[in-house]
């Protein structure tokens, strides 16, 4: 099982003191993320991580085309046929280097307008909850693009569009040093002005709980577990034995509207092959298409539930 919570946040006008569109122009997303394993015995922590994406900007863009020189109108040159009109002078799209394939088809750009690209040393958490997080602390990284476009017109310009990522990972040894570091509440980082980078653009994002896996503290058993499957049979390899021709039950606790928001939290339920099918203690195999939902060929494919708890 997987515990995700990951928050979006379009930052308001203030920040700049300009108009942002309505569809997040600027956007800090904060995501914690824990994965568990649950045998007969107990549920384990397998590690986890703490994810920060910042996005000042957006470059809407078709396909990436194959040829590595300009393509005019009319082109045939499979999906950019209709010609080439952006070009990547630095950074990663998707997180795709296109230093040899820089040529874009691209519908729209929007360029930054509050925070610089390329001063990630710049980037600062400077406050934070209560806890064992280093503050002031650093250590993002620079994901930013620049963009000529339109190259069909005698109007080319150049558009930036600034991103940071930070990523802090946790091993199946340091769940109570995850716990200890990210915990609920309001983060503050500091980013470099647009124009302007010694000059501080403060931006707030906010970590909210979630339940997480079983665990007993103070005496007290709480957290998620899975409580019934069909019959409770375990086999003696240390698996769950599910039925091939009857309905199979999967219940669980302890999520419910008290710890759960419906309006925002999601419940996902997916079947994953382990890379070792004979060893219940194995890691998940993420490259295989999954058991269930077998609909989508694809890796990772999970269902929906109809609430979070």
């Amino acid at each position: 099982m997987i515990r995700t919570k990951t928050l979006a946040m379009p930052l308001v006008s203030a920040l700049i003191g300009l108009a942002v569109p309505a569809f997040g122009q600027v956007s800090l997303e904060l995501s914690s993320r824990k994965d568990y394993r649950q045998s007969k015995a107990n549920v384990h922590f397998t590690g986890g991580s703490f994810f920060i994406h910042f996005l000042d900007g957006r470059i809407v863009y078709i396909a990436g085309c194959s040829s590595p020189i300009y393509q005019a109108p009319g082109t045939l040159d499979g999906d950019c046929s209709p010609g080439t009109t952006g070009y990547v002078s630095y950074g990663t799209l998707d997180g795709v280097p296109l230093i040899t394939m820089p040529y874009l088809l691209v519908s729209s750009v929007i360029p930054a307008v509050a925070v610089e690209p390329r001063q990630a040393a710049r980037v600062k958490l400077v406050a934070a909850p209560a806890s064992l997080l280093p503050r002031p602390s650093g250590g993002f990284a620079d994901s930013s693009v620049s963009l000529y476009y339109n190259l069909h017109t005698t109007a080319i310009q150049e558009y930036t569009v600034t991103q940071y990522n930070y990523t802090r990972n946790y091993t199946a040894a340091q769940r109570a040093k995850f716990e200890g570091e990210i915990v609920p509440g309001v983060y503050h980082y500091s980013f470099p002005r647009l124009k302007n980078p010694t000059a501080p653009a403060a931006i707030a994002a906010v970590i909210y709980p979630m339940v997480e896996g079983l665990a007993t503290k103070n005496n007290v058993t709480t957290g998620f577990q899975f409580t019934k499957y069909n019959t409770n049979n375990w086999n003696a390899a240390g698996f769950v034995t599910l039925s091939s021709r009857k309905p199979n039950t999967i219940t669980w606790r302890p999520l419910s509207p008290s710890n759960t928001f419906a309006a925002v939290d999601q419940l996902y339920f997916s079947m994953q092959p382990l890379t070792d099918q004979t060893n219940p203690e194995s890691a998940v195999n993420r490259a295989a298409v999954s058991i269930f939902p077998p609909f989508v060929n694809a890796a990772d494919t999970k269902v929906l539930l109809p609430n979070p708890y």
